[in-house]
């Protein structure tokens, strides 16, 4: 595959990767301890609850988009 981007960009780039799964872990440490205290929460949709699954969810997509950024459309052929 030749890149439109340097490889120290491309190995660069994993870290960032790394941060977002570090704050996913966060959340779900912290969503686990609301589902496990805070049970009513979760069945009345509140919005303390919904926060964090929608930043979990906001996360998940632009790890997703980012990955696809690294790996699809820095491919010159692509």
């Amino acid at each position: 595959m030749e890149r439109i981007v340097s490889k120290e960009w491309f190995d660069y780039s994993n870290k960032a990767l790394d941060y977002i799964e570090a704050t996913k872990d966060i959340i779900r440490v912290t969503t686990d301890f609301i589902e496990k205290n805070h049970k009513e929460w979760i069945t009345e949709n509140d919005a303390r609850a919904n926060f964090f699954i929608g930043i979990k969810k906001i996360l998940q997509s632009a790890q997703l988009d980012y990955t696809n950024l690294r790996y699809c459309l820095i491919d010159i052929n692509f």
